[in-house]
């Protein structure tokens, strides 16, 4: 931990000495958040997550301070990853794994946003600490681990609101897991079962009332009502079979979008069109009143009704987006930014080359039915990275690369993990039935009797 600590810290100071804090569009509205007092509501519940702007509050609205303690979250939560990593990693291979992770963390994707006052590297660091916690509970299971994942789980989810998705998947797909579980050890056998599947229960629970608890505030911050307006401006307005549909469905002032009086959208080369509406168009008023307390609810009714849309619309070119610097996330990079050699030729791959990565070990688990804690936890990863993905593209129409960049080192994070899962002589073998997971296992050794049982079990 020391180690990894010294190693980040080291980095961060030769990135960010003598460099001035980077101010964007979003920063004033963290300013004017963290005015709010620490027990309002404006601050917890109001226009922005409130990760952010209570870190500005605590430094007391200095940007340099912010940029200060936001590396040192960085520093701190990926020395616990890589730790983490360490200790749930084989004897040969415990030093590379975490000096991969390390090597990770340093990568230009991750601390390029180092120098922003902006919500995203507070929620890349906090995303190692909830892996490195999913990690420990993957382990050994208990009730202090399932809190501590938890309570990470939770200052992620406060950083930007699209992180709750994450929360909300994963509890939910743990709750059906352990019903069914419950279902098949009730025929198996009347005795009582072990309960150490409580904490992971419990977390499941836990996870959704945070994700409704995240979703609660984020309604009642109206923290819909712009990026929503995006959504349309983008994807809706500038299509006539779509404007129809809305206006169906109580959309107001559709005819100002079609016919022959129709504002004409902008357009640039090689980009979709757009029809902006401004926030004080007067001539648009009933129209953006509709859009901040009845849009979120029409187009998820529209998706509803055109289930291919969340696929298909994604995949259009060009993308139907815009002030999204044509979707390289590079654009938001100090144009002085230090990049530690070499690293980022190796660990900042293309998402192709992590998907395949991903793939391939996984299938190598499937197919040996062993489990490894880094690899489970990467596949984890991996998968909750997908819906997390689809949520931040379809919940705004401006800048998706930078909103995609918490999804996207997700996906390669859990794939890094994954291939380090290989090495791992520490892994959880499958039961015979192929449910779940059974008691650990040392692949170098002769496995003893394993249990039928879908969850960690002791002698009765």
């Amino acid at each position: 931990m020391v180690l990894a600590g010294a190693a980040g810290a080291g980095v961060r100071v030769w990135q960010l000495a003598g460099r001035d804090p980077l101010i964007w569009t979003d920063t004033a509205d963290f300013h004017a958040s963290s005015a709010a007092p620490w027990t309002s509501l404006e601050l917890w519940a109001g226009a922005r997550a409130a990760g952010a702007p209570a870190l500005l509050k605590l430094v007391g609205g200095d940007d340099g301070g912010y940029v200060l303690w936001q590396a040192v979250v960085a520093v701190v939560c990926w020395a616990v990853l890589a730790t983490s990593v360490f200790t749930v990693t084989g004897r040969r291979l415990r030093w590379p794994a975490a000096l991969a992770v390390l090597a990770f963390s340093v990568t230009a994707p991750v601390t390029m946003w180092e120098r922003s006052v902006l919500s995203e590297s507070l929620a890349l660091s906090l995303l190692a600490l909830v892996v490195a916690a999913g990690l420990q509970l993957a382990c050994r299971p208990s009730w202090p681990r399932a809190v501590g994942l938890l309570g990470a789980l939770a200052l992620w989810s406060i950083t930007r609101d699209s992180n709750a998705v994450v929360a909300a998947a994963g509890g939910t797909a743990v709750v059906l897991y352990a019903a069914v579980s419950w279902v098949r050890a009730r025929h198996r056998s009347s005795a009582g079962e072990p309960r150490r599947r409580d904490p992971v229960v419990a977390l499941g629970v836990g996870s959704l009332v945070l994700a409704a608890a995240v979703g609660w505030a984020a309604s009642h911050g109206d923290r819909h009502a712009f990026p929503m307006r995006n959504v349309y401006e983008v994807r809706v307005l500038p299509y006539p079979d779509r404007v129809q549909w809305f206006a169906d469905h109580g959309m107001p002032q559709a005819d100002q979008f079609t016919g022959p009086g129709a504002r004409a959208p902008y357009r640039e080369e090689g980009l979709p069109p757009v029809v902006y509406v401004a926030d004080d168009d007067a001539t648009l008023g009933e129209w953006l009143d509709w859009v901040e307390s009845d849009g979120r609810a029409a187009f998820a009714r529209y998706v509803a009704t055109h289930p291919t849309y969340l696929v298909t619309e994604p995949l259009r070119s060009p993308e139907r987006v815009f002030n999204n610097a044509r979707g390289d996330r590079g654009f938001y990079a100090p144009l002085d930014q230090r990049e530690v050699p070499l690293v980022d030729d190796v660990l900042a791959l293309p998402t192709s080359v992590a998907l395949v990565a991903a793939f391939v070990a996984g299938g190598w688990a499937l197919g040996r039915r062993r489990w490894s804690p880094a690899l489970a936890v990467g596949a984890v990863t991996v998968a909750l990275a997908v819906p997390h993905g689809v949520v931040a593209w379809h919940s705004d129409g401006m800048e998706t690369a930078r909103h995609l960049v918490v999804p996207a080192l997700q996906l390669h994070l859990g794939a890094l993990l994954m291939v380090l899962g290989l090495g791992s002589p520490r892994t959880t073998q499958v039961g015979d039935d192929g449910v779940g997971p059974a008691t650990p296992v040392d692949v170098y050794d002769a496995p003893a009797r394993v249990p039928s049982s879908p969850w960690p079990t002791t002698p009765r």
